[in-house]
Formats: structure tokens, C-alpha cells, sequence
């Protein structure tokens, strides 16, 4: 395996300043806690997005630089380092473990999008795929077993187990069309959903013992469950009856709850913590969507995008970190220059390039600070 480009201070050079690329604020809402926002770094130039973080601080990725999709791991400590396998570059690292495991995917061929494991930084197995033009891992435990979902050799999405000595295990799809599996815990828990042949979601909890375990039993529409942690407590998304979408959180002791949303109509979970917090994202009142931190104590919290349209939040750690995107608009030089030119009709040749002047998304890490004191 190559690791490349291991910057623990990353910077690069425009017009002979020194810019860092790891930018750091502190967003203080009219209610609750201070939250510190951190951009991770792409030296690439491109959009980017977090997927995953484990308690020691590595958030793994995808980036770009307009053309190809690049996978990396960052940390405070340790810097950024972008990811290269054996065969191909490695396109995304979409899940990771405590002890630094993680599954991605390599760069697409004509055959398909293979699935790849690291399990040390020196061992790279390829996964491989099912058959089909896709594959999906979506989450990883500590006994590096993977679970996601795949396009079959007829194109339909299947969910799947995934482990060292059993290889692939398909799930099925309980008399559905489709299948996804979207997370999996230590006791080997399986969460996603169903698609019915008329695109109707039902939400499962998949083990070897029971098998399916349709999540409407629980007293809820129950669409989509999104990921479950060491004690059993489920997140995800419910539909309401009046149509609504709205992040929910269960457990025994308090089945099911809705978390509500930021003020529009739809909201969704995306992870759990160990210590049943979530996050997801959720639409606003002026239509936009903006990630969100839940927990019993503080409700629902507004991560907010800055100076963005949207932002997602994708996992979170037992520390108060969450990660995910903001999407941007163009730098203010672009923007600016964009209005010059346009009135002083400048040569095409000394514009910014188009792609300058659309959103990008922006790898972000967000911490809350009185989570960690809890």
C-alpha cells in the first residue's frame, strides 16, 4: 500500500501567500452550546465530503479534483493522508472502526465499482463486488465485518453481510424489489430497508438467529433505519400521518420517539452513538437543509452551514464530533471577479474556470463541546 501525501500541517501557495486549508470557527446560536466547525483539508481543490469517525479522531472520506474521486483518512493529531491500494486508487473510505479498519471503494471500471478492506497499513484486501455495477459499504464493526449494499449481475440493489472467512452472505429482500443494509453492530445487529415493487420503504433489523424483523412491529411507519448501536438503540426515518418525514430514535425502555425537524417538513437520521445521540439532517422553514445534533438533554440542535445553502451530518463519535459536509458557494474572489468581467466584458481567457463558480461541498468536522462533559 502507498500512503501519500501525509501533511500533519497542510498548506499550499496562491499568489505567494501561505494558505492553510484547515479552517477553523466557532458558530454561537441564539440556543444551546458553542459549536466549533473545522473544514478538512483538500489539497485537491475539489468537493469533498466526511463519511465516517472513530473515538480516536480518524475521519475518513471522499475528495475530488474535478475529475477523480480520491479516498482519505484524517485526524488532528496525524494529519491528512490521501489513500491508494494495491491495484487501483481507492475512490472513497466510507467506514471505520476503533482500531482504524476501514472499507471503501476502489475507482470505478467498466466492469463495476469493487469494494476494498484495509485492516492494517499494510494489508489491503479487495472485497470485490456482486456482480453488478456498483457496490455500497456502508459500515464496518470490530470484527471487520462489513455490511452495505451491491448492485447484482440483474442490477438490482441487494443488501449483504460481509466477513473475512464467509465472504459475501445476501440478506434478501423479504419479498421486496430491493434491499440495503446500512449498518451493523457488535453483536452483529443489521439495520437498513426494503423496497417494495412500488418503491414502498420498510425498515428491518436483520441477525442469523431471527432473521428479517420488520421495524413497523415497533409502532411506527417505520421507512428507513439508518443504524443501530451496541445496545440495541435504533435510528433512523419514519413516515408521519400526514405525510411527513422525521428523524426517530428507539429503544426498550422508551420505544420509539420522533425527533422532529428544524422547521420544514422532512428530516432523517444518519448515525448513533454508544451514547444514543444522533445525527442526520433535516429540512429548515426556508427550505434548505442543515445537519443536526439530538440527544435527550439538548433535543434537536441546528448544526447550521455558514455561509452555505445545505449541510449533512453523516457519523459522530462519544466526544461531541460529527462529521459530514457544507455545501459553498464560489470563493468571494470568484464571485467578485465573476461581476467585473461580466461588466467590463473581459476575454473568456481571464475568467475563472466554470467549475469555480458552482457549490461545492466541503468536508467538515463539527464538535460540541458539553457533549464530552456529559
Amino acid at each position: 500500500m502507498n500512503l501519500l501525501s501525509n501533511l500533519r500541517r497542510p498548506k499550499f501557495l496562491l499568489g505567494g501567500a501561505t494558505i492553510v486549508l484547515a479552517i477553523i470557527a466557532t458558530v454561537h446560536f441564539s440556543s444551546g452550546p458553542a459549536i466549533l466547525v473545522e473544514f478538512i483539508p483538500n489539497p485537491l481543490g475539489g468537493s469533498s465530503t466526511a463519511f465516517s469517525i472513530n473515538n480516536k479522531g480518524q475521519i475518513t472520506g471522499e475528495m475530488s479534483d474535478d475529475g477523480e474521486s480520491h479516498a482519505f483518512l484524517w485526524s488532528a493529531r496525524d494529519g491528512f493522508t490521501t489513500l491508494h491500494g494495491n491495484e487501483k486508487p481507492i475512490a472513497a473510505a466510507t467506514a471505520i472502526n476503533e482500531q482504524g479498519h476501514f472499507a471503501g471503494t476502489l475507482a470505478r471500471t467498466k466492469s463495476g465499482t469493487p469494494a476494498v478492506l484495509c485492516t492494517a497499513p499494510d494489508e489491503w484486501l479487495r472485497i470485490g463486488s456482486l456482480g453488478g455495477s456498483d457496490i455500497h459499504p456502508c459500515a464496518i464493526n470490530e470484527q471487520a465485518q462489513v455490511v452495505g449494499w451491491g448492485k447484482t449481475t440483474t442490477q438490482e440493489a441487494q443488501a449483504f453481510f460481509w466477513s473475512k472467512d464467509k465472504g459475501f452472505i445476501l440478506l434478501g429482500a423479504l419479498g421486496g424489489k430491493e434491499s440495503k443494509a446500512l449498518d451493523i453492530n457488535n453483536q452483529r445487529q443489521i439495520v437498513g430497508y426494503i423496497s417494495s415493487a412500488t418503491d414502498e420503504r420498510r425498515a428491518f433489523v436483520w441477525n442469523r438467529g431471527t432473521g428479517f424483523i420488520d421495524l413497523s412491529s415497533f409502532g411506527a411507519h417505520i421507512q428507513l433505519a439508518a443504524a443501530i448501536n451496541d445496545t440495541g438503540h435504533i435510528a433512523g426515518e419514519a413516515l408521519t400521518p400526514d405525510g411527513e418525514t422525521h428523524a426517530f430514535f428507539w429503544d426498550k425502555e422508551n420505544g420509539f420517539t420522533s425527533l422532529g425537524t428544524l422547521g420544514g417538513r422532512h428530516s432523517c437520521a444518519t448515525a448513533i452513538n454508544e451514547k444514543g445521540q444522533v445525527v442526520g439532517c433535516s429540512e429548515t422553514a426556508t427550505g434548505a437543509t442543515h445537519a443536526f445534533f439530538w440527544s435527550r438533554e439538548t433535543g434537536m440542535i441546528a448544526l447550521g452551514a455558514l455561509a452555505g445553502r445545505n449541510s449533512r451530518a453523516n457519523d459522530l463519535n462519544d466526544h461531541g464530533q460529527v462529521v459530514g459536509h457544507i455545501e459553498l458557494p464560489p470563493p468571494w474572489w470568484v464571485r467578485t471577479w465573476n461581476w467585473i468581467s461580466e461588466k467590463a466584458e473581459f476575454p473568456r481567457s481571464c475568467r475563472p474556470p466554470e467549475q469555480l463558480k458552482s457549490f461545492r461541498t466541503r468536508a467538515v468536522l463539527w464538535t460540541i463541546p458539553t457533549v464530552e462533559a456529559e
